[in-house]
């Protein structure tokens, strides 16, 4: 049996989201597989050195994000009655050491009690994402497949 871990969450706010973005962001462009040429150059695209660009998208967005133990972070958001899991990442050292599975199962479980009663909780992720495998373990299920839904033509389910 895995040994039990304690989940501490930490709100990024407008004022914390620099540090957020030099801690664990700027990992995320090695994970990240659109380049602006799939995007139509759009700057978004782009994660080193575009941090107010970021910080715009996500607060502009009604996304929160939420970091975990200093080991990773989650970004979510509630629409049309539905809790979304955006994006998951574990810091780049820690990867393969079994952090995923808790964070992601103590953020659902904090989600549950505070956030999102009586929600929908969902992710939507790339259909070759290795995560999708854990995915199912937490008791997500593929709901659907959607062909050529990013813009380099990935599926999305």
């Amino acid at each position: 049996m895995e040994p039990e871990r304690t989940c501490s969450f930490t709100v990024v706010t407008e004022e914390t989201f620099k540090e957020f973005y030099e801690t664990y962001f700027v990992q995320w462009e090695e994970c990240w597989v659109r380049t602006h040429e799939d995007a139509n150059n759009e700057k978004i695209y782009a994660v080193k050195d575009n941090c107010e660009n970021w910080k715009e998208y996500f607060f502009s967005n009604n996304i929160g994000i939420s970091t975990f133990n200093d080991q990773g972070y989650i970004a979510y958001k509630i629409e049309d009655g539905v809790f979304w899991i955006e994006d998951v990442l574990i810091k780049k050292e820690l990867r393969g050491k079994g952090i995923a599975k808790p964070m992601v199962a103590g953020f659902i479980n904090y989600v549950l009690k505070h956030l999102a009663r009586g929600y929908d909780i969902c992710i939507y992720n790339n259909s070759e994402n290795k995560a999708n495998i854990g995915y199912q373990h937490l008791g997500f299920e593929i709901y659907n497949i959607i062909p050529n839904a990013y813009e380099n033509g990935e599926a999305m389910v």
